[in-house]
């Protein structure tokens, strides 16, 4: 070296800052991965109570305020029922059933039910759906054979009544969330409205009321004075139906009239 160059040897903590940086780059980009495929694959971060529920009302506020926006229902109503669906959730196709119940509130349809699939039960806790069909509606988990007790679930999309069909999405509280592939109905519930209320036929049955005055009492046959033949044509003041001249008494009248 040359003089006063101050020689050549190189600062270790150099490496050190290069090492940690490199450490941190690798880090950052893991995550960054990580958290690209969850969202691609349906899953999310773990949300909170509070969180969700803002997500639930988001929801509800949004379509309660369309709601406000129709004055008349549509042409076709929906039908309560249990209708056939299918979701994705974290990359796999999941089958089940959904009973329905739409009850008419005057601005909308309250909607209420249960959800059945391979995992267990649902229960929805609220739900409704604009006259034109716009919905939303949240699920609790009540039975599941995978842990999920307690888990709640917050649906939404669009009804075509006149096909009995739902579009939408689903988002979970643990943050996985995905698309509905089918929703349509399977069997239409009978003897019920969407209302809430029973529509069940029942046919009067006639009873035979018998007429007043007591019951009729069959007149004997009367001999005539003059010919003797048999007189059923009697004066309106003998054909009693009730009480009156007995039959007894009427027979000796008659005999009466042969002497």
């Amino acid at each position: 070296t040359c003089r006063g160059s101050g020689g050549g040897d190189v600062n270790p903590l150099v490496f050190i800052f290069v090492a940690v940086a490199i450490a941190i780059c690798c880090v950052c980009y893991c995550v960054s991965r990580s958290s690209q495929q969850n969202n691609e694959d349906g899953r999310g971060s773990p949300m909170s109570d509070e969180d969700f529920e803002k997500i639930v009302g988001d929801e509800k506020d949004e379509v309660k305020q369309h709601a406000r926006s129709i004055s008349n229902k549509a042409l076709h109503i929906p039908k309560n029922g249990t209708y056939s669906m299918a979701y994705v959730d974290r990359g796999s196709t999941h089958e089940g059933t959904v009973q329905l119940s739409f009850h008419d509130v005057g601005d909308g349809y309250n909607l209420s039910g249960e959800v059945r699939d391979s995992d267990g039960r649902s229960i929805i806790d609220e739900g409704f759906v604009t006259y034109d069909g716009r919905a939303y509606w949240k699920d609790k988990c009540l039975e599941s054979s995978s842990g999920d007790v307690g888990m709640a679930v917050v649906s939404k999309g669009l009804f075509d009544f006149e096909t009995s069909n739902f579009q939408g999405n689903w988002t979970a509280i643990t943050g996985h969330d995905g698309p509905y592939t089918r929703f349509s109905l399977l069997q239409e519930e009978s003897g019920a409205g969407n209302d809430g209320s029973t529509l069940a036929e029942s046919e009067e049955e006639d009873i035979a009321v018998p007429p007043a005055g007591g019951p009729i009492v069959p007149q004997a046959p009367v001999l005539s004075g003059d010919d003797g033949k048999f007189d059923n044509n009697l004066p309106a003041s003998n054909q009693n139906q009730g009480g009156g001249t007995s039959l007894f008494d009427q027979m000796q009248s008659g005999l009466r009239g042969l002497r």
